[in-house]
């Protein structure tokens, strides 16, 4: 299931309309609707954990990404360097607003590479 669909979802569950879902979220209706066609996607961290927050979610589920578990990392499903596995190991214990403040952070220094 996309992003869009996701969203599209939950805010029928809710029974609201995307004029509704806008301005709970402070999104235009238009976005709303691009979102939900999947012709956009949120271009930051923190649009999306309001989405979450406000539909009471994980952004993990919103994305449709499916939980790593540690015996996947200890089993080598997943080969990553101890650095990285540390990096994992704090993030887990952040909340859904730090980790997207963390990602926002990530996402603009991948910006500034050369």
């Amino acid at each position: 299931m996309t992003f869009g669909e996701r969203l599209k979802a939950l805010r029928q569950k809710r029974h609201m309309t995307q004029k509704e879902l806008s301005k709970a979220l402070f999104i235009s209706e238009r976005v709303i609707s691009y979102y939900e066609q999947n012709e956009r996607f949120p271009n930051d961290a923190m649009t999306l954990i309001r989405i979450a927050q406000y539909f009471h979610v994980s952004v993990d589920y919103l994305l449709d990404m499916p939980p790593v578990q540690e015996t996947d990392l200890a089993d080598g499903m997943y080969p990553l360097s101890p650095d990285l596995l540390e990096l994992i190991a704090l993030y887990k214990d952040f909340n859904e607003y730090d980790k997207g403040r963390i990602l926002q952070f990530a996402l603009d220094l991948h910006d500034m590479k050369p």
